[in-house]
């Protein structure tokens, strides 16, 4: 008995000592806190990806937890994002682009006398002003690429309206445009066109307004020094001016008071030289005219203006 009771009391100290510690895991004793604070640390746990969960001594402490963290989760508005709509870009049209916009574009410069075609809006159709436009004009239209053609009209539209002239239809061509419409301002030039044949004997052809208003005979560049073929639009013209530089020999050279001079590549251009005989190559890439005829062409003339070399 003696014995018996020993191992008795052995058991019982050793189920109080366990329950001890048990129980000295909180450092609080159970009150109104205990739960506030089993139910914190179990929230935590489990909201937190790949964590182990938290102990749990009851089945009801369990659903206490999970209906406080269901209900917190409700009661949290959706998250929404504000987006700005994207903001619409200007509208720049330049060589070669093609589409509706350039279609409108050309509508535009024909309604207002930069091009040399007709636009009907009911019909929506298109046709040639003139029954005499030469054929290397003609193929240079399209109704919605934006092609030489409607490069040398911008350029002249903006000359007149005293834009920067880069041949570029952006938002301020576009305004000037749909004002002048509306105002029916039309181009004050007409359409001039201009044509330089290479074949001996050489010469210019000027064509305004479906007829040839000129006719001359001219010079182009030594072989040395040729004459670009093509078709370019004038973009610089001075009434007069010194011409400097080097010929193919490395001479220097300077010509003052060279008149009438309208530049469509690089510098080349159309102007009046003094000459004994015309025909025929003689210059370092310009197409000399005779002084009369030169200054004939020069009203005609303007940035923009087409000079076709074959």
């Amino acid at each position: 008995m003696k014995y018996g009771l020993g191992i008795v009391l052995s058991v019982c100290l050793c189920a109080v000592v366990t329950g001890c510690g048990t129980v000295a895991l909180s450092s609080h004793p159970a009150g109104p806190n205990s739960t506030a604070t089993t139910q914190t640390k179990s929230t935590s746990r489990d909201s937190s990806a790949g964590s182990a969960a938290a102990p749990v001594k009851s089945k009801s402490a369990s659903k206490a937890v999970k209906v406080a963290a269901k209900s917190t989760v409700s009661r949290e508005p959706a998250a929404q994002v504000r987006t700005s709509p994207p903001k619409q870009q200007p509208i720049v049209l330049s060589l070669g682009s093609q589409g509706t916009n350039v279609e409108r574009l050309q509508e535009l410069l024909a309604v207002t006398g930069y091009l040399p075609l007709e636009w009907t809006a009911g019909q929506n159709s298109w046709h040639w002003k003139y029954a005499s436009t030469p054929k290397s004009l003609v193929s240079l239209w399209s109704p919605t690429k934006y092609t030489l053609l409607t490069k040398s009209a911008v350029m002249t539209f903006e000359e007149v309206h005293q834009l920067a002239v880069d041949g570029v239809a952006g938002p301020q061509v576009f305004a000037a445009l749909k004002s002048a419409a509306a105002a029916h301002r039309t181009s004050p030039y007409g359409f001039t066109y201009v044509q330089v044949s290479l074949s001996v004997p050489e010469s210019l052809s000027l064509w305004h307004n479906g007829q040839i208003i000129i006719k001359s005979l001219a010079n182009s560049g030594i072989p040395q020094s040729p004459t670009v073929t093509g078709t370019y639009p004038v973009y610089l013209q001075y009434l007069s001016q010194t011409m400097k530089g080097k010929d193919p020999n490395g001479q220097h050279y300077s010509d003052p008071g060279v008149p009438y001079v309208s530049y469509f590549y690089g510098g080349e251009a159309v102007h009046g030289f003094v000459r004994s005989q015309y025909g025929y190559p003689q210059s370092l890439g310009c197409v000399e005219l005779p002084i009369p005829a030169a200054k004939q062409v020069w009203p005609y003339m303007h940035l923009g203006t087409l000079v076709n070399i074959t």
